[in-house]
């Protein structure tokens, strides 16, 4: 018998992450979701219509899915940017045994941090975002007008070619020698939280992004099934068609370096 479990998203009602598993592999699952103060007592009720059709088949603990409920944000970025990441590791496997390899020798921290911003750079989240000109200025000979409305590229600017060296390929090693600076990455936004257009956020997405990779690969073992991988960029959000499907989920029980 095969027990599905299915991740929401906070913001949107399809599920980014489907997790099949196996009744006889684990006893029974408990999880949290990371959840906005205005979508508590949804995901409450989500979580316990779960709770009740899994209790006695299914164990599985996803810290990676879980935060403080001093935490209540809308976590929007992370659930896209999880579910990226779990299709890089399936996509990159080269990349995948790197950081593995990492976290067995020394904790990955480091590489598990390239790996995550690679994600945030080479996988679309957000188009762009848009904001008005609050007092005329020039910009590379252009007028920009107080009121206009414009809009800030961010998958553009995350691929151009003057700032990123081949930015069509997939190279967490990039981030060792390339410096990150808040205008060259700008996967949730440009500039300085503060006082820019950049999510306030970030850091936090940056933080769960580095704990799921360790756990998706030193705190357990999946297959990947056939699906549909998919994703267009003319489509918001842009995921996979399928979202990310895993089988076979058994938990890893040797401790190393760096596993959450």
């Amino acid at each position: 018998m095969i027990q599905h479990l299915m991740v929401y998203s906070t913001c949107y009602a399809k599920g980014m992450l489907i997790l099949p598993i196996a009744a006889n592999a684990i006893k029974r699952i408990s999880f949290k979701h990371v959840c906005s103060c205005r979508r508590q007592s949804a995901c409450a009720e989500r979580k316990q219509r779960a709770s009740s059709t899994t209790q006695s088949a299914l164990n599985v603990k996803l810290p990676c899915l879980t935060a403080s409920s001093r935490l209540c944000l809308a976590t929007t970025a992370f659930k896209g940017f999880i579910t990226f990441a779990a299709l890089a590791l399936h996509e990159h496997p080269e990349s995948r045994a790197q950081l593995q390899a990492r976290l067995h020798a020394e904790g990955g921290n480091e590489y598990a941090e390239w790996f995550a911003q690679e994600v945030r750079r080479f996988y679309p989240f957000f188009p762009f975002v848009v904001a008005h000109v609050r007092k005329d200025f020039i910009w590379n000979d252009y007028h920009f007008e107080q009121g206009t409305r414009v809009l800030l590229d961010l998958y553009g600017t995350n691929h151009d070619t003057r700032l990123w060296d081949n930015p069509n390929r997939f190279w967490p090693e990039r981030f060792q020698n390339q410096p990150v600076t808040p205008f060259n990455l700008i996967p949730q936004g440009g500039g300085d939280y503060s006082i820019h257009h950049r999510c306030a956020g970030e850091w936090i997405t940056l933080a769960l992004m580095k704990s799921a990779l360790k756990m998706l690969v030193n705190g357990m073992h999946f297959s990947v099934p056939e699906q549909n991988l998919h994703f267009s960029l003319t489509q918001f959000p842009p995921l996979p068609q399928s979202r990310f499907i895993i089988r076979e989920v058994k938990r890893t029980t040797a401790a190393v370096p760096g596993t959450v």
